[in-house]
């Protein structure tokens, strides 16, 4: 559940708890049960709705990888027809967006697709403020930009939860934060390293508790 979400609805059933308890008090209150647990209700759908973009917004990321690759697949069959059709005239290639440098071997072929390596997650600390975690990952060859997921378990003793976890964000930077977590609870994250030609391998997952 998303923290802010979460200690609304938890301040929500407070105050709900103590008119329960003083129910006798709140006899023709303009604030009722009813209207508290409608608030609550509205909140918990709010929190899935956002839950279900998230792996919605996952789910078309894979789709568009794979289309990519599709595409270019697509992409190397014109560039060894182009190679065959205008090897002796690389002034004709520069139409296609190629040079005679760029051609793989004396027999044409594709270019070079560098995926980006495997990421490793260096560190997981608290945030200086107490609150979240900073995620510091190890540079990365190719890498444009990471892609971060999340797993949470209630039991801070679990130690071992099996991926893929829920996505989280993408960022840029070899360190991040996340403050959006729950004292108590274990975390665990996983990264992968993405370029132009495709996605690197998903790290060993690395868990903390606050």
């Amino acid at each position: 559940m998303t923290k802010y979400i979460e200690e609304q609805i938890d301040e929500l059933k407070m105050r709900k708890s103590g008119i329960v308890k003083n129910a006798d008090k709140w006899v023709n209150m303009p604030v009722t049960i009813d209207i508290i647990d409608d608030g609550i209700k509205k909140l918990e759908d709010l929190d899935k709705s956002i839950d279900d973009g998230l792996q919605l917004v996952q789910q078309r990321r894979e789709l568009a990888r794979k289309e990519i690759e599709e595409q270019k697949k697509t992409i190397d069959q014109i560039d060894n027809f182009a190679f065959g059709l205008h090897k002796e005239n690389p002034e004709k290639l520069n139409e296609y967006g190629l040079s005679a440098q760029s051609q793989k071997g004396a027999g044409g072929g594709s270019k070079n697709h560098s995926v980006p390596a495997k990421v490793v997650i260096d560190s997981i600390i608290d945030d200086y403020d107490g609150i979240g975690f900073i995620v510091q990952l190890s540079k990365t060859e190719g890498a444009e930009y990471y892609e971060v997921q999340r797993g949470r378990s209630d039991d801070p003793k679990t130690l071992v939860l099996a991926p893929p976890y829920p996505f989280l964000r993408t960022v840029k930077k070899l360190k991040f934060t996340d403050d959006d977590i729950v004292k108590g609870q274990r975390y665990f994250y996983c990264v992968r390293a993405v370029n132009r030609n495709g996605t690197g391998e998903w790290s060993e997952p690395l868990s903390r508790v606050q």
